[in-house]
């Protein structure tokens, strides 16, 4: 009998630590799902949509004044507004970001609001643009655009002003010494939809290249040297009999009609015989123009890092027309075109040589 009692005690006992056990394991099992819960909850808050308090407020008017002022838009054209009631959307409440904005004429209002609205999609925000028809002016009204309540946190007017104008030079690049590089991506630059010119290379073993540019057409100009009787490397000398030279201008005129222009490269000492072949261009209807032209400016081994950096340097200088003549191999041009983007959003226009020539002869 009290065996008997005894393996009772000892059954009750593991039935009571089984319990106990049980209890333990379950209770981990539900703080552990309680846990992934809230892990999964505050994962889903991490997303950069949701960022709140003063240094996002700060951090996201500085990046809208960024992608503003890369339009070469200046901050005394921005200022501060109290949106009226009638500019918010839905519940009104305190904006992060409002403000007026004038711009120039020449700005265009639908490359800002992509790159504002590319920029908002990317934290998850929303912009709704109403557009003045009339004005071309915009309103863009921004809001949080994964938040259910549709709060509005900024609010942007872009105004157009006639009067303003962005400090931006007129460019015009041509390229010289194509020759050089295969024909093949001679053919890819001359095919860009970049506006630029060329200098036409003249060697008899180039008519190739000539005729690439000439059935292309592609802007180009033609180039001379003009020097004394013992240069034995320029194309017009004081020496030659007069009659010689006129035909080598006739020839030049008839042959390429439609350049854009003669460049004279005059060395010293023949200003005088250098007028006489420029009449004589004139006289067949071709204008005439000094290598001076050009911009002079500093070069190396990264062309077209120093040759924007002088484009910048003299528009801010107060150059209206920058000429360059410049010698790019097909990779350097490619990095030339991607770069000159960022110039072209802050107002700088690249021309070839005959539209710029237009732009300064316009009156007015």
């Amino acid at each position: 009998m009290h065996s008997m009692k005894k393996d009772e005690k000892i059954k009750l006992l593991i039935i009571s630590s089984l319990v106990v056990l049980f209890m333990i394991l379950l209770f981990f099992y539900v703080s552990k799902d309680d846990d992934d819960a809230n892990l999964s909850s505050d994962t889903s808050n991490q997303n950069i949509s949701r960022p709140s308090g003063d240094k996002f407020a700060r951090d996201f008017a500085r990046d809208i004044d960024s992608i503003i002022s890369s339009f070469g838009i200046k901050k005394e054209w921005m200022k501060e507004t109290a949106a009226k009631d009638k500019d918010l959307k839905n519940k009104p409440g305190q904006l992060i970001i409002s403000k007026e904005i004038f711009i120039p004429p020449d700005v265009q209002t639908i490359d800002l609001n992509f790159e504002i609205s590319d920029y908002l999609r990317k934290i998850n925000y929303d912009a709704r643009v109403t557009e003045d028809p009339k004005s071309k002016n915009i309103l863009m009204n921004i809001f949080t655009g994964n938040d259910s309540s549709g709060k509005q946190i900024g609010s942007l007017k872009f105004v157009y002003l006639d009067s303003l104008k962005r400090n931006a030079a007129s460019v015009c690049i041509v390229l010289d010494s194509l020759d050089y590089n295969d024909l093949a991506d001679v053919e890819k630059i001359i095919s860009s939809t970049e506006d630029f010119s060329v200098m036409l290379p003249l060697r008899n073993d180039k008519a190739d290249y000539q005729s690439l540019i000439i059935d292309k057409k592609r802007n180009f100009l033609v180039e001379f040297l003009v020097g004394t009787g013992d240069d034995i490397e320029s194309d017009f000398n004081d020496d030659m009999k007069e009659s010689a030279w006129k035909s080598k201008v006739r020839t030049v005129a008839i042959n390429f009609p439609q350049a854009a222009g003669i460049i004279l490269s005059v060395k010293d000492g023949t200003d005088e015989f250098a007028n006489e072949v420029s009449n004589e261009f004139t006289k067949n209807n071709l204008k005439v123009y000094k290598d001076t032209l050009f911009t002079k400016y500093k070069t190396g081994v990264d062309k077209v890092g120093l040759l924007l950096d002088d484009i910048i340097t003299k528009s801010k200088g107060g150059a209206k027309f920058l000429f360059y003549n410049v010698n790019l191999n097909p990779g350097e041009f490619s990095d030339y075109i991607r770069e000159i983007n960022t110039l072209k959003k802050l107002g700088y226009k690249f021309l070839d040589f005959s539209d710029m020539m237009k732009k300064i002869n316009k009156p007015g």
